[in-house]
């Protein structure tokens, strides 16, 4: 029997987001609300204030600009930046980018395709059909 997983928004990570979990201090919720506020890079978060950064998350308890500021997440967000390859900075300025697809499979007891169901996570398109057509997914 297959299993249907769903992902909220907080799941998915924006198209050429860094990973702030590695900043100390910083966990996935309040990661995944920077990048909903649209910083999705260490030199983005590097170059916002402590107070800027605490007014995104007013609604988490305990937190503040001060606290902020204590654990150094700028500081720490600067050094990450200085660190990031020369090479991963050539691929988002050639506007090279993720998306993310969900593909779903009906399978019958024979686990042979009944039905294919993909979604592109992003915009919220999807498409389905019966069985299974390769090549239809891979234009999709």
């Amino acid at each position: 029997m297959a299993s249907k997983h769903s992902q909220t928004s907080e799941d998915v990570t924006p198209p050429g987001a860094e990973n702030f979990k590695r900043i100390s201090g910083i966990g996935p919720a309040i990661e995944s609300r920077l990048h909903s506020a649209g910083i999705l890079t260490y030199a983005q978060l590097a170059a916002t204030s402590p107070d800027d950064v605490a007014a995104l998350l007013t609604d988490l308890a305990g937190l503040s600009a001060e606290r902020i500021a204590k654990q150094d997440w700028l500081g720490q967000a600067q050094e990450l930046a200085a660190a990031t390859p020369a090479h991963e900075e050539a691929a988002y300025e050639s506007h090279q980018h993720y998306e993310t697809f969900a593909v779903e499979l009906l399978l019958d007891e024979g686990n042979d395709v009944r039905r294919t169901r993909v979604v592109h996570v992003q915009n919220g398109s999807e498409e389905s059909w019966a069985g299974w057509e390769e090549e239809r997914l891979a234009n999709f």
